[in-house]
């Protein structure tokens, strides 16, 4: 959906939201990294794609200021623009995918495929959908990973959220909820805001699935100011400050998936312009000047 407004008492407007949603098995992050925990079943990886917003919003408005007559023009041909972007969450899960081999395949460092990564191998998770919704604040977790705290010391409301958590998806299968408690006292139980992610008992793949949780909101204010001066009826010159990221709002890109990483699991730990800083958004406010001569 978009609204256009062009010259109202010398203000105009470009606004945009688009509303998506995108289902795959795999994406261009994802394709021909990781192998498939059960290729008779995969089903098992259809889910939200790697790229999946479903929300956006640019609101890009510009005012030429009102001209006043004055010496060298210096109180005519000024305006200022702007770009608002609001942006939803990228998906993100918590993928076990070299350290355990939690199904038994043997896959999960096949050094036969130059491409293979791992196997898409999932811990179990219960709980609010958003609740790992990620920020720049750890997910707490108890347990034997390094940056866990011990699960002795965790309270015990925690202690039986954790236990209960981890048996739950094997309810009624003696031997399968006994490995389960085991898989959690050699590894971690991470709980947070009502969820709890806890390793799948030895022999099974967890059902948190993929990109089950979400990543931090996308927010940034750009804005430029601009003069022009007009030198007889061919030739103007431009002078243009421009502001990027005009609040200096620190915006956050994914998270680390690995759980086996406790000091870095479910937050995230850099700006979204990491992996790109050229290209990218999400990085420190920036001020540029240029001047543009037409003729």
């Amino acid at each position: 959906v978009t609204l256009d407004s062009r010259n109202f008492h010398g203000l105009s407007f470009l606004s945009a939201y688009t509303y998506a949603h995108s289902l795959d098995f795999h994406s261009s992050t994802s394709q021909s990294t990781r192998k498939l925990a059960d290729p008779t079943n995969p089903r098992l990886q259809y889910a939200s794609g790697d790229q999946d917003v479903r929300h956006r919003f640019r609101f890009s408005p510009t005012w030429t200021i009102p001209t006043v007559k004055s010496p060298l023009q210096m109180l005519a041909g000024w305006s200022i623009s702007g770009v608002l972007s609001l942006q939803g969450r990228f998906p993100w899960d918590g993928l076990d995918s070299t350290r355990n081999d939690w199904v038994g395949t043997g896959e999960n460092l096949n050094t036969f495929s130059s491409t293979n990564t791992g196997v898409n191998q999932y811990w179990n998770f219960s709980g609010p959908a958003d609740s790992f919704n990620s920020d720049n604040i750890a997910v707490p977790c108890y347990g034997r990973l390094t940056g866990c705290a011990a699960f002795a010391s965790a309270p015990a409301s925690i202690q039986s959220a954790c236990t209960t958590a981890a048996q739950a998806p094997y309810t009624g299968n003696v031997q399968r909820m006994t490995l389960a408690l085991l898989s959690m006292q050699n590894n971690a139980c991470y709980i947070k805001n009502g969820g709890v992610l806890t390793p799948p008992a030895y022999g099974t793949n967890g059902n948190a699935g993929r990109n089950s949780f979400r990543g931090p909101q996308f927010r940034n204010v750009d804005m430029s100011i601009a003069k022009m001066w007009k030198i007889g009826e061919r030739y103007s010159a431009q002078f243009r400050t421009e502001f990027f990221n005009i609040f200096n709002h620190p915006t956050f890109g994914s998270p680390s998936t690995n759980p086996t990483t406790a000091t870095s699991f479910g937050f995230a730990r850099a700006t979204a312009d990491s992996g790109n800083p050229v290209l990218g958004s999400g990085g420190p406010r920036h001020i540029q000047f240029g001047l543009k001569l037409t003729f």
